[in-house]
């Protein structure tokens, strides 16, 4: 059991931290235009969006 909740601890500051990413990266391409295309690269997963 211990170890299934440090596993699912280190998951969520994972996923904590490529929100926190793509948040940046968001925030960034309002003033960049070429950091648009370092976010599409970063996220495969908004490629089939695209």
């Amino acid at each position: 059991m211990g170890t299934f909740v440090t596993v699912s601890v280190l998951l969520a500051m994972i996923v904590i931290g490529v929100i926190v990413i793509q948040l940046f990266t968001a925030s960034h391409d309002e003033t960049l235009t070429s950091g648009r295309t370092r976010r599409w690269r970063f996220s495969p997963w908004h490629r089939t969006e695209k």
